[in-house]
C-alpha cells in the first residue's frame, strides 16, 4: 500500500479503541524515516474529528519491524487514518507499507 501526505485510508467502524499497525515501511526519496499517522472520525457532511497522532519510525528499521499507535476514548462511528509528514513532511515522498493492520479490540494487546 502506498500513501503521500494527506492520503486517507478506507474507513472502518469502531468505538472506544483502535490500533493502527504498519510493517515494513519504505519512503522513496526520503530525507528521514518517519511518518505521522492521524486517526479521524468520519461523519458525512461534517469536518473530520481528529483523535491525535503518532509518529511511526520502527517500521523503517527492517522487514519484520512494526510501528503501532493506539487511540482510545473513541466515539462510536466510522474512522479513517491519514498519513502526514511522510519522510520530511513536504509532499515529496511516496510511503510504501508492506502490511497495514487496524485492530479494534484491546483484548489482544
Amino acid at each position: 500500500m502506498s500513501w503521500t501526505d494527506g492520503n486517507k485510508s478506507d474507513s472502518w467502524d469502531d468505538e472506544s479503541y483502535t490500533e493502527v499497525r504498519f510493517k515494513n515501511c519504505f519512503a522513496q526519496n526520503a530525507l528521514n524515516d518517519k511518518v505521522v499517522v492521524k486517526v479521524q472520525r468520519y461523519v458525512a457532511g461534517v469536518p473530520y474529528t481528529s483523535y491525535g497522532t503518532h509518529t511511526y519510525t520502527n517500521c523503517f528499521t527492517g522487514t519484520d519491524k512494526v510501528s503501532a499507535g493506539e487511540w482510545t476514548g473513541l466515539a462510536s462511528g466510522s474512522y479513517k487514518f491519514e498519513t502526514t509528514q511522510v519522510a520530511q513532511g513536504n509532499s515529496c515522498c511516496l510511503l510504501n507499507v508492506g502490511v497495514v493492520y487496524v485492530d479494534t479490540t484491546k483484548a489482544d494487546s
